[in-house]
């Protein structure tokens, strides 16, 4: 994915655009991933390829139809095999990606695909919104992302943690303490 030189203010302005959207199409969503960590820390920490949110599955579709008026282009080929698990879009060169979930029978939350069998923590759908910069969103928090950056090389990825994920659990631990030893991360 290529995007265009990094453009906070650009893509604060993307995540409210999406976030209104979707609430006016009645789309639960929750902003995650650097941006997310952003607004909890309420500071941008680094630049960002993307912006992230989690969808339902089954608002996927939609979620394309509201934002593509918006000027959204619905881009396949940038999820590669993994279309199923997470689609992007993209407006003016930046990338967003819209993760899909579902509800397991267990009433978990996940990830359809690959990750199906590392549900996220409940909770962290269920906290209060996120405000940065006078745009307030529904978002993840920490919690659930400290079980992203300490769970992924266990269940996704097997390489080690980029240098940006090192400095993002440093951030975390700025906002709640260390949690790495927690046995759900170990």
């Amino acid at each position: 994915m290529s995007t265009p030189e990094f453009d906070p203010e650009t893509q604060l302005a993307m995540i409210g655009e999406i976030s209104n959207a979707f609430s006016e199409a009645g789309i639960e969503h929750w902003l995650f991933g650097g941006w997310g960590l952003d607004f909890l820390a309420g500071k941008i920490t680094r630049p960002h390829d993307d912006i992230d949110f989690f969808i339902w599955d089954g608002d996927f579709d939609k979620a394309l139809k509201v934002l593509a008026p918006l000027g959204y282009e619905f881009r396949p080929e940038a999820s590669g095999d993994f279309v199923n698990e997470s689609g992007f879009v993209r407006k003016d060169g930046y990338y967003v990606e819209l993760a899909r979930l579902v509800r397991k029978a267990d009433g978990g939350i996940a990830t359809p695909g690959r990750y199906l069998d590392w549900p996220w923590p409940t909770r962290s759908f269920e906290g209060p919104p996120l405000s940065f910069r006078g745009i307030t969103v529904p978002g993840w928090d920490a919690y659930g992302h400290w079980h992203i950056k300490m769970g992924f090389s266990r269940h996704g990825s097997k390489d080690p943690l980029r240098e940006q994920d090192k400095t993002d659990i440093e951030i975390l631990k700025s906002l709640t303490g260390d949690l790495s030893a927690l046995p759900e991360f170990n």
